[in-house]
């Protein structure tokens, strides 16, 4: 399988569902399931992004904080549906796409759809750019549909 590395909080951001695009200066022709992978390391530039909003909310809300973030694991599955250079005329990202990502001409936006947590996370040792990730047996009973919601979080209109 195919799998990327992303650093923290990227990668948690995709298992929880909030970012579905990720920039690189790279592209690929690669189209169908990726395995998100966060490495050991995390610079602090990204270290600093999870005291910022809307990045520290939004970890919050599904009941993450910078300390519990994972390392060096697999933490998703995604279908990457789509990468190609980024364009003047493309819409304007989400203000957590615009925090999470560099928009700067010459790179390539990579655009998944249907995101999957792994639960609990897999170790795993990872590469740069998009490498082969060979799951261990079993390993897509911790595939789930969504990220589920803290017990904390307040219920919706939709659970009433």
């Amino acid at each position: 399988m195919k799998a990327l590395s992303l650093v923290q909080p990227r990668a948690s951001l995709f298992a929880i569902g909030a970012l579905t695009t990720e920039t690189r200066p790279f592209g690929s022709t690669y189209r169908g399931p990726v395995a998100i992978h966060t490495p050991l390391w995390m610079p602090t530039l990204h270290r600093n992004l999870c005291e910022v909003e809307p990045i520290l909310s939004t970890l919050r809300a599904a009941g993450l904080n910078f300390l519990d973030l994972p390392r060096s694991q697999v933490v998703a599955v995604a279908d990457l549906v789509d990468c190609r250079p980024i364009q003047r005329e493309d819409p304007a990202p989400s203000e957590l796409e615009d925090l999470a990502n560099d928009w700067a001409p010459g790179r390539f936006v990579w655009r998944f759809e249907n995101v999957r947590p792994l639960l609990p996370p897999l170790t795993a040792g990872g590469r740069q750019g998009l490498w082969e990730w060979t799951p261990p047996k079993y390993w897509d009973l911790r595939i789930k549909p969504a990220w589920p919601r803290p017990a904390s979080a307040a219920p919706t209109g939709a659970d009433r």
